[in-house]
């Protein structure tokens, strides 16, 4: 949320930690990411907060540029203050998703790292304790830096799931994609060349609708053409005729979402199957809300 002044306030936030796909999860007693000390400061004189710097990049989401100076003198105030306790800087290389391959990803992700390393070094040099550098953004954790020296977190995003959406920029293959939306055939219209399912916008959410939002992994010839609320509308991907026979009603397809997040979003829970796909070992509880 913002308040007044345009400080960005994050609280009660966690960042996910992601090493060959296994997670584990570390909870901060609240984050406050901050634009000008009067907006730091103000109301909070009881404080008892964790702060961070966000350092901004070309995505232009949020964060200030590491190499202004009211950039450090920002810092400076929140340091010296009581309000609460800086804990370090961190950057989102949002503008990796511009990017079109490991190599052009890569470089982003050199950008990025090099911006907060360069402002914790400037900060440390200003007497200010800088114990947390993080970076992260789903492309620039799937195709990292050379080196990461002076970075001490990755924000994987969505790395541990990866989407349509992260295949088709390059950050990963069609393989590594750990998130399926299951949905039934519930109609035929053979006037229409047409296969009804039960998979509507609420169901996957409505981006990626240039890309027929995802992938059948089970059936890559068809083509999720149009969402309704409820229901959704399959047909060929080569316009030839479906085979009704191959996909009788009751049928499951599987659906590579575009983003996985949104369709994730839809859901209550996340049903965890095991490496043979079909024995269900786990479900994950989907936090809702904002």
């Amino acid at each position: 949320m913002a308040d007044s002044d345009g400080a960005l306030v994050w609280l009660d936030s966690f960042v996910w930690h992601s090493a060959a796909h296994s997670m584990a999860r570390r909870a901060y007693p609240s984050c406050m990411w901050h634009t000008t000390p009067s907006a730091a400061l103000g109301g909070h004189a009881h404080g008892g907060l964790v702060g961070r710097a966000s350092v901004g990049d070309r995505y232009g989401r949020d964060g200030v540029q590491g190499t202004d100076p009211a950039a450090l003198a920002l810092v400076k105030a929140l340091d010296a203050g009581d309000a609460f306790t800086f804990a370090g800087v961190y950057t989102h290389g949002g503008h990796s998703y511009d990017a079109r391959g490991s190599v052009a990803i890569r470089a982003v992700a050199e950008q990025e790292a090099a911006a907060v390393v360069q402002f914790s070094k400037l900060l440390r040099a200003h007497g200010v304790e800088c114990p947390v550098v993080g970076v992260g953004s789903t492309p620039t954790c799937s195709h990292p830096p050379l080196s990461l020296d002076g970075v001490t977190e990755m924000h994987p995003g969505n790395y541990a799931y990866y989407d349509v959406m992260q295949k088709d920029i390059g950050a990963c293959c069609q393989e590594d994609i750990a998130v399926r939306v299951a949905t039934r055939v519930v109609g035929h219209q053979p006037v229409r060349n047409t296969l009804l399912v039960d998979l509507g916008w609420t169901g996957v959410s409505q981006q990626g609708a240039e890309c027929h939002y995802g992938t059948f992994i089970n059936a890559p010839d068809l083509r999720l053409s149009k969402l309704k609320q409820e229901i959704g509308e399959v047909t060929s991907g080569n316009g030839l005729p479906l085979d009704y026979v191959k996909w009788p009603i009751g049928s499951i397809l599987f659906l590579l979402p575009y983003h996985a997040c949104a369709a994730t979003h839809q859901h209550q829970h996340a049903w965890v199957v095991g490496s043979d796909g079909d024995v269900v070992v786990d479900r994950w509880k989907i936090c809702k809300g904002w």
